[in-house]
């Protein structure tokens, strides 16, 4: 099982679907991942940095670096795997798709941010060498006009995309009816939960909206969203949300950030 974090993230978010992927018998197999230098896109950082890493953590686990695996990635990590699985012609690795069975993408901004935070960052990130990825997130970036917005019908991958609204929002934006069918919803403090629709052949969209574990960060956490990956990676359940807010739990629970890169040899 391949985890991959999104935008100036950390694996240290997937610490308790880590924990639970274990007890459940997989190999969770967890990627740092950020662009080489500054100028470099998402397309350039998924072929040279992300799928090499994919490759390495494999065999880094025991498997052959060819070996079949499912995927579950965060915000800016779903564009990733979307460049490797539905770009695979272009790249050294082609037969990519046909190894990966289910890809679960938590937060994923197919149609970009749409908050505005996707324009401020790629202006004015601190960090120079993820503002051309930023640039990636803005609604009909050359990246997400490449990708489209639907799921390619030669790909066989099932994927099941999870937009997340938070209770509490800190900033306040029109909301975005991604899907088109009038019943608009919110964002998640960085990503609009409708961003996450994906149309095509073994594409599913749900969306999270919780009480406890309800934003960007904090979702991957929720032990009712670790359930519907784990469900859907292990069977096709796709989730049936709850019509109103539920309150999730933390699958995080007695391990903090820093305990987690302690463990994991992170500094």
């Amino acid at each position: 099982m391949v985890l991959i974090h999104g935008f100036d993230s950390h694996p240290d978010i997937w610490r308790g679907t880590e924990r639970l992927l274990r007890e459940a018998g997989r190999v969770p197999i967890l990627l740092h991942w950020r662009p080489k230098e500054a100028g470099q896109d998402t397309r350039e950082t998924a072929l040279e940095v992300v799928l090499p890493a994919i490759r390495d953590g494999l065999v880094a686990a025991g498997f052959d670096a060819d070996a079949p695996f499912d995927a579950i990635t965060h915000s800016m990590g779903g564009l990733v795997m979307r460049v490797l699985l539905e770009h695979a012609a272009e790249h050294e690795d082609p037969t990519l798709p046909s190894r990966v069975g289910s890809l679960a993408m938590l937060s994923p901004p197919h149609r970009g941010a749409h908050t505005g935070i996707a324009s401020i960052a790629c202006d004015s990130y601190r960090d120079l060498a993820w503002r051309d990825v930023a640039c990636d997130l803005k609604p009909g970036s050359p990246l997400l006009e490449a990708l489209g917005d639907r799921k390619p019908d030669h790909v066989p991958t099932r994927y099941l995309s999870i937009g997340v609204a938070t209770a509490a929002p800190f900033f306040l934006v029109p909301l975005y009816d991604g899907d088109g069918d009038g019943r608009p919803a919110g964002h998640d403090n960085a990503v609009m939960a409708e961003s996450g629709w994906l149309p095509g052949p073994g594409s599913d969209f749900v969306v999270w909206r919780g009480w406890d574990r309800p934003d960007h960060f904090t979702s991957p956490c929720s032990a009712e969203v670790n359930r519907w990956i784990l469900e859907f990676l292990d069977a096709g359940v796709v989730p049936t949300p709850a019509k109103g807010r539920v309150r999730g739990g933390d699958a995080c629970a007695g391990l903090s950030k820093a305990e987690w890169r302690a463990r994991h040899g992170y500094e």
